[in-house]
């Protein structure tokens, strides 16, 4: 039997069938194409860690680390932040809370910094990247803040109304280009010109920032040493006992205030460790170096975690996360994790790869074979819109990911929700929390079959619209 095309009816059926399959396995290419994009070596450590980051728990968690691991000893004074010496003995550890840890470290440092100055008082600390901070806040606040609460008790003694201005014009006359002292009984010199067109408040307030820098530089003795009038000297140390010291420690307060969950952590730990808690609790033993731990932070402690973990599930999957994971609720959630980090490892990217480039081999054989079955211009548009309509899905699953609002909160457990729910929670969750620079990976995968698609249906409209617009061939006569 023919049709009407004269073309075998076998034909007809090949073509359908290879159309039909063509659209399978373009689809099923495009998802393999798409998985071994986002499991590529510059995506797969990221991703995993996106994961990890959600089952290991919020960001304002604290990493707890094994007990043992902390460096503590029992009997042993307590370091209240790595690489600060500042101390907690071992009978206040039990009842030591976290405010009176930050009051403690801020105290220690007002003191300190009143009796030998801020250099001498932030070289004693060997967290670099801390002491950085406090040297940019003893710039910032500390040096303005001992100006304004010196300026009172001193103004208070003669030093800003002008009773204790010194000749100071005849000092620069009689010793031309070098400093001069504009107060008696205060030997603070300052060149000439600074004192020209001040007034007597504005000498007095010089006077009081060079006194201040002072202190600030070498501590109270140094300033001390340059004041000779007695009435003068009493005000500098009643200030410098009591206002001064309560201002720096109010402002250096505010500032240990943002590590009080790594302080929190240290105490907390020096108690288990008093108890006499082993680590196997502790759902990160053995992760971080017990050298590196005396010198992290919350944050460093996270993000060490983290990169451990992360480089596990590159390498050996979920497996290789939970060997590394005793009993506790992070592993839990880890388990339900489990079949993504087992998408997202290396195996899993050869596997994507070997399987995209044999689905599509098997494409360029079947677009073939419709092409050679097919008559006219069905030979583009037939296999231009297999193409199409296997990328179609994806594209549109792809869409729907970009636009995904993530969900704020692990999904119950299999035991409470049941094992398909919480599976599917699950990754609604994780794929939420990865997109959209994942969902673009995928978007791309399948833009590329469907831009394929498109080009055969395009060439095969603009033939037929050519043919149809053709003029009809005239006769001979």
């Amino acid at each position: 039997m023919r049709t009407n095309d004269r073309r075998p009816t076998w034909q007809h059926d090949v073509r359908w069938l290879a159309a039909l399959l063509l659209v399978v396995v373009v689809a099923a290419a495009a998802a393999a194409s798409s998985l071994a994009r986002l499991t590529a070596a510059v995506r797969i450590e990221p991703l995993s860690r996106q994961v990890l980051t959600l089952a290991v728990g919020p960001t304002d968690d604290v990493v707890r680390l094994a007990p043992s691991s902390a460096g503590y000893q029992p009997g042993s004074a307590l370091a209240l932040l790595p690489g600060v010496p500042v101390e907690a003995d071992p009978s206040e550890i039990p009842g030591f809370d976290v405010d009176s840890a930050v009051s403690r470290l801020a105290g220690v440092w007002a003191e300190r910094y009143v009796s030998v100055g801020g250099p001498a008082t932030w070289a004693a600390i060997e967290d670099e990247a801390w002491r950085s901070v406090l040297e940019r806040v003893d710039v910032a606040v500390l040096r303005p803040l001992l100006v304004s609460t010196l300026q009172g008790p001193l103004f208070g003694v003669g030093v800003g109304d002008g009773t204790r201005i010194a000749n100071w014009p005849q000092q620069a006359a009689r010793n031309p280009g070098q400093p001069v002292q504009p107060l008696v009984g205060v030997f603070v010199t300052v060149p000439p010109l600074a004192l020209q067109g001040r007034n007597a408040r504005e000498v007095g307030e010089l006077v009081v920032a060079e006194l201040a820098a002072v202190v600030a530089n070498e501590g109270a003795d140094a300033a001390r040493a340059l004041v000779t009038n007695p009435n003068v000297a009493a005000a500098l140390d009643a200030a410098l006992a009591g206002p001064v010291r309560e201002t720096l420690h109010g402002a250096l307060q505010a500032v240990v205030t943002s590590r009080e969950g790594e302080i929190a952590a240290r105490l907390a730990d020096a108690r288990d460790v008093m108890a006499g808690n082993t680590p196997s609790s502790d759902p990160w033993a053995g992760l971080v170096d017990s050298a590196d731990l005396g010198r992290l932070d919350t944050a460093e402690r996270r993000e060490r975690v983290l990169h451990e973990l992360s480089q596990r599930a590159v390498l050996g999957g979920s497996q290789a996360v939970l060997a590394a994971l005793p009993e506790s609720g992070v592993r839990e959630r880890m388990v339900r994790a489990a079949p993504i980090l087992d998408v997202l490892d290396r195996g899993a990217h050869r596997q994507a790869r070997t399987w995209a480039w044999a689905l599509g081999v098997v494409a360029a054989v079947l677009t073939i074979i419709v092409v050679l079955t097919a008559s006219g211009f069905g030979r583009v548009t037939w296999p231009g819109l297999a193409w199409l309509l296997g990328a179609t899905p994806g594209l549109a699953a792809a869409w729907f990911w970009r636009e995904l609002q993530p969900t704020e909160a692990w999904p119950a457990s299999a035991a409470v929700g049941g094992a398909w729910a919480s599976l599917v929670d699950t990754v609604r969750l994780t794929l939420g929390q990865i997109g959209p620079a994942a969902a673009e990976t995928v978007l791309w995968a399948h833009l590329v079959p469907a831009g394929i698609g498109a080009a055969f249906v395009l060439i095969g409209l603009t033939g037929w619209l050519g043919a149809q617009l053709r003029p009809a061939r005239r006769g001979r006569f």
